[in-house]
């Protein structure tokens, strides 16, 4: 890629901090090394919704406190087609950021859910429309609840696809970093 150089920023917080407080720090991180300017704005576009089922969540241990070296959301696949999420002390919030990078869509929180959880989320994935997926050996078991019903029967929660307010940031303007 003509043009194009990876630099890599290595940061480290000098004390226990909040993962709101962590994001602070990485914002003035960027403005400082990158001259960054930006604003978030909403648009309505296509998203996958998350929400509360009106039976009520399940299986969501909550934690009094959340501090960044504390929060960890595994995912584990075996079988190609079975796919297992482990949270840490992982906000809703967070989980929709994580869950949306997977569905290459936007996801809204929209539960009402504060705070953190751990808890266990496992599926067996579809395939994605219009992308195949990969090759699965022959003997593979491809039973098992897909990501809809094992949101709704392990954790009480439901998502679908449909028009939402997605908050977007917005790059008003960046310069190359200098390498210190």
């Amino acid at each position: 890629m003509d043009g194009y150089r990876t630099l890599r920023l290595n940061a480290e917080a000098e004390k226990p901090s909040s993962i709101e407080a962590l994001h602070v720090m990485l914002q003035n991180l960027l403005t400082e090394r990158f001259k960054l300017r930006f604003h978030f704005d909403t648009t309505q576009m296509q998203s996958y919704v998350l929400t509360v089922d009106k039976a009520g969540p399940k299986n969501l241990k909550a934690h009094p406190e959340v501090t960044g070296g504390s929060v960890t959301l595994d995912r584990t696949v075996d079988q190609v087609v079975h796919e297992k999420w482990s949270a840490h002390c992982a906000s809703m919030d967070f989980f929709v950021w994580r869950f949306s990078a997977w569905l290459e869509q936007p996801m809204v929180n929209q539960t009402g859910l504060n705070g953190c959880f751990d808890f266990d989320l496992s599926f067996t994935r579809e395939p994605r429309a219009g992308t195949p997926l990969r090759e699965v050996p022959e003997g593979t078991d491809t039973s098992g609840p897909t990501i809809y019903q094992a949101l709704l029967a392990q954790l009480g929660l439901r998502f679908e696809s449909k028009k939402a307010p997605v908050e977007t940031m917005v790059i008003d303007h960046a310069e190359r970093a200098v390498e210190q």
